[in-house]
């Protein structure tokens, strides 16, 4: 059973915050209570303690590390994933029922180099811009298509210039708006 963890002596930082060596478990058992210092019994708890009980857990500098590069990582699979299907759209144009015709394989392709640039060589702030831009622009092009501008009669197909997008594609489209807005509007500036 644990009683407690206390400072077995006077913390001597400046920050008055007890040095991990010093923190002590104290158990009771059948033998009596027992003190064990955390750094010897236990590493990686004694760490964790540490940083909790200076303000900042493990578990939210980690949280704060996702959220600060997550535009970065959306646009690095996502750029993968568009160079992949531009690629393979010219030898299976009907991937996944999609409608892909050779101008929109050049637009996957194109898409993809530009969110790979952004996920690997470009800035956070230059990620994030990114990912809201495609964000607002491809959940606009698949509510456009699906609701207000495709023909209901044709499975809602909607022809845009040379591109020639069906209901699946509208669908695609407002999957990978929500990804690349989540993206963006989740990622924190690197700040502190």
């Amino acid at each position: 059973m644990l009683s407690s963890i206390y400072p077995a002596k006077p913390a001597s930082n400046p920050c008055g915050a007890p040095e991990p060596s010093n923190i002590v478990l104290q158990t009771a058992s059948p033998l009596g209570i027992q003190s064990f210092p955390l750094d010897r019994f236990i590493p990686v708890v004694c760490g964790l303690l540490w940083s909790s009980y200076r303000g900042r857990s493990v578990v939210n500098l980690l949280q704060r590390r996702k959220t600060q590069i997550m535009a970065k990582t959306i646009c690095k699979i996502l750029g993968v994933i568009f160079l992949l299907v531009g690629i393979v759209g010219f030898a299976a144009p009907t991937l996944l029922g999609a409608h892909l015709t050779p101008p929109h394989n050049l637009v996957h392709i194109v898409s993809g180099i530009v969110a790979l640039y952004f996920g690997f060589a470009g800035s956070l702030s230059g990620a994030k811009g990114f990912c809201l831009l495609f964000g607002v622009v491809y959940l606009a092009l698949g509510f456009l298509g699906m609701f207000v501008l495709g023909d209901a009669a044709m499975n809602r197909m909607w022809q845009v210039g040379p591109l020639v997008l069906g209901q699946v594609d509208h669908l695609i489209h407002i999957l990978l708006g929500a990804i690349f807005l989540a993206g963006g509007l989740f990622t924190k500036n690197t700040s502190s």
